[in-house]
């Protein structure tokens, strides 16, 4: 990552929008499923408002390998709190997790097409 900042400006731009499109797939699938999983317990409403707090973030700082994330954006109320404490958990086993098991290998071709791309026009 830190060779691809010296290399050029405009390649981590575009690596990193490449990596929210990627994250984009994830979040869509995810979304998805929240609604399915919801409409099976006649709550589909309150699933798919959960599921549309869902957010893509691409960290390119970060010491982890996971440089793009998607994750949870809306806060829970107290309410919810009391009533499912293991709300967090349902929302990764239920959505998250399937959608990114789902869409790896999409994710994969994806951007390793959009390296590629920008690679090929930078002469490399």
């Amino acid at each position: 990552m830190q060779a691809l900042r010296e290399l050029d400006r405009e390649l981590l731009g575009v690596f990193k929008q490449e990596l929210t499109n990627a994250g984009d797939l994830v979040r869509d699938d995810a979304r998805t499923k929240m609604a399915q999983q919801g409409a099976r317990r006649g709550k589909e409403k309150s699933w798919a408002f959960s599921a549309s707090g869902f957010q893509t973030r691409v960290r390119t700082s970060s010491k982890t390998s996971a440089l793009a994330v998607v994750a949870q954006s809306k806060r829970s109320s107290r309410i919810q709190q009391r009533r499912r404490p293991n709300w967090g958990g349902i929302l990764m086993r239920k959505g998250l997790l399937p959608a990114r098991t789902a869409k790896l290998d999409a994710v994969a071709s994806r951007v390793e097409q959009g390296v590629g791309r920008l690679l090929d026009r930078h002469g490399f």
